[in-house]
């Protein structure tokens, strides 16, 4: 999920807790009918579907999903409020192709009996190989050019899938749903969210630059280990433009502790980070694909999307990330000021 810069899939440290309310209460993000659906008993019998048991296995903190670590597999159960089964079955098909032709994910295994997904009640569970690797501390050059690389080979494989998979549009997602999500009295708010949606409707939505994407693919959904990354966390997959990856990643990067909180900071920041990044992407993939004219508006749709989010999640907002993205944000998105002052057609 959008929050997964602190969520990690990869190697959680503390033992999963006996108590459903327990493994939630850190995030306050789940729908409330998922909370109560999920007893002990409930949770035993999903965890055994996936081959284990609740001491087999470490709580890595999921944000929308309850999710767990073994040695070797990070186990996930959604309940049927968040994802329905044939978007769950989507997700994992388009990891599947992904890791089938070679790109850098953290594969979907299948279960003990042989199939990727299995319910039970209103959960589905299913398991992904275990990312191997680290965080990287700080945006090396090198790193952020194979990061580049990677969205641009998940682009490249998405553009020649020959498949329509049950995934949410842009338009539809819930996490763009902002009439829902931002409070009804921030009047100008819902104004200037509507003319961005109207705005993005005017994009062009051919398949050299709208696709499946992962829409998530910030640094904290990848780990490094041997100079390789791997990608996780496609649980916000969703049919948009290929630009839109880009959007959310610079934004993230840009909000990091170690750029300064200054204009110039934050402007260099970006420079640097997409003359890297592209460096990387148009090694598998052409730029033009990413619609870098329009990054402006696709940045300002992942600004009202992480605004709307916050607003719809009361305990979401107390980490410096979000702390220092809301500073202002309102403002500048009702005066519908850019989130960067850059010329992104340099790059084009």
């Amino acid at each position: 999920m959008i929050f997964g810069y602190g969520v990690p899939l990869i190697s959680g440290k503390r033992q999963a807790s006996s108590s459903p309310n327990h493994v939630y209460s850190s995030t306050g993000s789940m729908e409330q009918q998922a909370i109560e659906d999920y007893s002990d008993e409930t949770r035993d019998v999903l965890l055994g579907i996936a081959g284990v048991t609740i001491d087999d296995v470490t709580d890595l903190n999921g944000f929308e999903n309850f999710v767990y670590g073994t040695d070797d597999h990070v186990i996930r159960v959604t309940h049927e409020s968040h994802r329905s089964e044939a978007q769950l079955h989507a997700e994992l098909e388009f990891v599947s192709a992904l890791a089938n032709r070679g790109a850098a994910v953290a594969a979907p295994v299948p279960l003990p009996e042989g199939q990727w997904l299995q319910r039970h009640g209103a959960f589905h569970v299913c398991r992904f190989d275990r990312a191997r690797g680290h965080r990287q501390a700080g945006f090396e050059p090198r790193l952020v050019q194979q990061w580049g690389r990677c969205i641009g080979e998940f682009h490249r494989i998405s553009a020649a899938l020959d498949l329509k998979l049950e995934r949410d549009d842009w338009l539809s997602d819930e996490n763009h749903q902002f009439e829902k999500r931002i409070p009804p009295d921030q009047q100008e708010m819902h104004a200037s969210a509507a003319a961005t949606l109207v705005a993005l409707k005017g994009l062009p939505q051919t398949a050299d630059v709208f696709g499946l994407i992962h829409s998530d693919a910030h640094w904290g959904n990848f780990v490094v280990a041997d100079d390789r990354l791997t990608f996780f966390d496609f649980d916000d997959s969703l049919y948009c433009w290929f630009g839109y990856d880009l959007a959310t990643i610079l934004l993230g990067a840009m909000l990091q502790p170690w750029v300064p909180e200054t204009v110039a900071a934050e402007t260099r920041a970006v420079a640097d980070f997409l003359d890297a990044f592209l460096a990387g992407y148009s090694e598998v993939a052409p730029t033009d694909g990413l619609m870098l004219e329009h990054m402006p508006l696709l940045i300002r749709l992942r600004e009202f999307s992480l605004y709307a989010v916050i607003h719809a999640h009361a305990n979401v907002g107390n980490n410096p990330f979000t702390q220092r993205f809301l500073r202002g944000r309102r403002e500048r998105l009702e005066g519908n000021q850019p989130f960067v002052e850059l010329d992104f057609t340099r790059w084009v």
